[in-house]
């Protein structure tokens, strides 16, 4: 995590890796989706979301496997990110408006997920990473309404969560 936060990417995805392949040995599940999250995270602070998504995915999988609503909704605000973080991209660097919405609604779809599980455990800091995550793809829909409405959400919970911590 260290490497990761320098940008040192490659030393993180190969200990990621060695992580992975440890947990893989010992049968640890938690381990494996941990770094396969942890995998996914790198590649997408790279902008290499097409890994990111298949190494997520797969963490995801392992969540529902494992019945853990926590990770779950965890891996399926990741991955909603990672299609917020995709669309940008295609809407920045090329004229495929369709294929860009397209994201933004798989980002949508999964931001709901997750926060509707956070909710349900009462995770509040990653129902507010959702409502980010919602207002980000809103925002890129071009529905400000709505974006307004979900980013005042997550300044809300933010300052609800930082007025009970004080």
């Amino acid at each position: 995590i260290v490497h990761q936060k320098q940008s040192d990417f490659s030393e993180a995805l190969k200990n990621y890796s060695s992580a992975l392949n440890l947990s893989q040995e010992i049968g640890d599940k938690q381990g494996q989706r941990m770094s396969f999250g942890n995998i996914a995270n790198t590649y997408n602070d790279q902008s290499n979301y097409s890994e990111a998504l298949k190494n997520q995915l797969i963490a995801l999988k392992i969540s529902e496997d494992l019945g853990d609503k926590f990770s779950i909704s965890i891996t399926n605000i990741n991955i909603a990110d990672i299609y917020n973080n995709t669309a940008n991209t295609i809407a920045k660097n090329s004229d495929s408006l369709s294929i860009s919405v397209e994201k933004y609604n798989q980002a949508i779809q999964y931001s709901n997920k997750g926060l509707m599980l956070a909710k349900e455990i009462e995770a509040k800091e990653w129902q507010r990473i959702a409502y980010v995550n919602l207002s980000d793809s809103y925002k890129g829909l071009g529905d400000y309404k709505k974006a307004l409405e979900f980013f005042v959400s997550s300044r809300q919970l933010k300052d609800s969560m930082l007025n009970n911590e004080t």
